[in-house]
């Protein structure tokens, strides 16, 4: 004698009714957690440019004062200085030490950019003067654009932009 199964469950309909409940209730969650996420993460890696300017030294050579300060959560270890001018292609970056006691290493990775090795901590200001020199000579009045880049210790990179013209 063969005995019936009984089967209970709940409705299809009401499955249905379940998994879009379930699904709006998780995507809510999620919109509510995620931007204060990603702003935590953000306020972490920002730095800023608050002085930037530019000085004819002779007919090649300019001189370029930049004062950043780090206005993240975290130490940056090193920072990528990039100067571009939009009339003269520049050849050679130096940086020029005028703060002995702090101790930085910059080296050229091309003809317009330096990266420096420097911990900065968090509101702390730095400022960097950098020799350039230029191939058809310096041009008062051309406008220059210096990007910095800067590398947490987190490893993650913020980078800032400026434009001053040659004095």
């Amino acid at each position: 004698m063969k005995t019936k199964m009984l089967c209970k469950g709940i409705s299809e309909l009401l499955a249905i009714v379940l998994g879009v409940v379930i699904t709006i209730a998780i995507g809510m969650t999620l919109f509510m957690l995620l931007p204060n996420y990603v702003g935590f993460i953000q306020q972490q890696q920002r730095i800023a440019i608050t002085n930037f300017n530019i000085n004819a030294i002779d007919t090649q050579t300019a001189v370029a004062t930049i004062t950043i300060r780090n206005m993240g959560t975290k130490n940056i270890e090193s920072v990528t200085i990039y100067i571009n001018s939009s009339k003269n292609s520049i050849f050679s970056l130096s940086i020029i030490n005028l703060n002995n006691s702090y101790n930085y290493n910059c080296t050229n990775i091309i003809s317009n950019a330096l990266s420096c090795r420097i911990s900065l901590n968090p509101a702390q200001e730095f400022t960097f003067v950098v020799r350039l020199k230029t191939e058809n000579g310096v041009v008062i009045g051309d406008k220059v654009v210096v990007t910095i880049a800067a590398l947490f210790i987190d490893k993650s990179i913020a980078a800032n932009t400026a434009i001053s013209y040659i004095y």
